[in-house]
């Protein structure tokens, strides 16, 4: 029951922070999937019919420094609304209920959504393509750095 409940939390909180990676994309332009047993994935999808190609930009978010999922476990994590409050741990407007949620957000949990979250963040971290966008990401930043001084 932990583990379903806390897929759907994280992929609420991937909902609440899409809209910071991906210009013009709104809360109501993305959705999750709202399976109740046996959850296995995460899974976004664009809302419009045909898709307006907003999770295809937001899949370019996950392989990356700071990215999607990592802002997601961030949010969770840090939600200055509930994070101290000790006896709910469904989470709140600020950083988990979703307006769109076909389970009325119900069967949210933070605690199993950090655990799922920062395992993921993990295996991200793991593979191949991350450690190459990574490396991409300093060079340039050392490159912007060093342009910086000699101005």
């Amino acid at each position: 029951r932990d583990y379903n409940e806390g897929v759907h939390a994280l992929s609420h909180a991937l909902v609440a922070v899409a809209p910071l990676f991906v210009p013009c994309c709104t809360m109501a332009d993305i959705n999750c999937d709202h399976t109740i047993f046996d959850c296995t994935r995460v899974c976004l999808f664009d809302m419009r019919a045909g898709g307006a190609g907003m999770c295809a930009q937001l899949w370019k978010c996950i392989f990356v420094p700071d990215g999607l999922v990592e802002a997601a476990v961030d949010l969770i994590e840090n939600c200055t609304q509930c994070r101290h409050d000790r006896g709910y741990d469904g989470g709140c407007p600020a950083c988990l209920q979703f307006g769109q949620c076909l389970r009325f957000n119900q069967g949210l949990s933070r605690s199993a959504a950090l655990t799922i979250g920062k395992r993921m963040v993990k295996r991200i971290q793991n593979t191949e393509l991350y450690k190459r966008n990574a490396a991409l990401l300093s060079a340039e930043s050392e490159e912007n750095n060093n342009n910086n001084n000699n101005n």
